[in-house]
């Protein structure tokens, strides 16, 4: 507690999520979401999780991201919609 640094799983994971989530949306790298994750969870004095919760965080944002910008973009495939006209 001398740093002041939060061992809250619950809070670190949701701040894990929201971070993860705002990053996916402008970021494809996983290296790079977790490093912003990461800084994140320095900015807010979180002990930082191992690499494999930072790793699958991310991964499930990116799956959940891609699925959710693939069903915005189907159905404007469907009605014909070009990007480059």
């Amino acid at each position: 507690k001398y740093l002041d640094i939060s061992d809250d799983r619950k809070k670190q994971r949701i701040y894990l999520k929201e971070c993860a989530l705002k990053s996916a949306s402008f970021k494809e790298s996983l290296a790079d979401i977790i490093n912003d994750m990461i800084e994140t969870l320095v900015k807010e004095r979180f002990e930082l999780p191992g690499f494999s919760t930072l790793d699958g965080v991310s991964q499930d944002t990116c799956a959940n991201g891609s699925l959710h910008f693939k069903n915005r973009l189907q159905p404007m495939l469907h009605m014909g919609c070009s990007f480059f006209s």
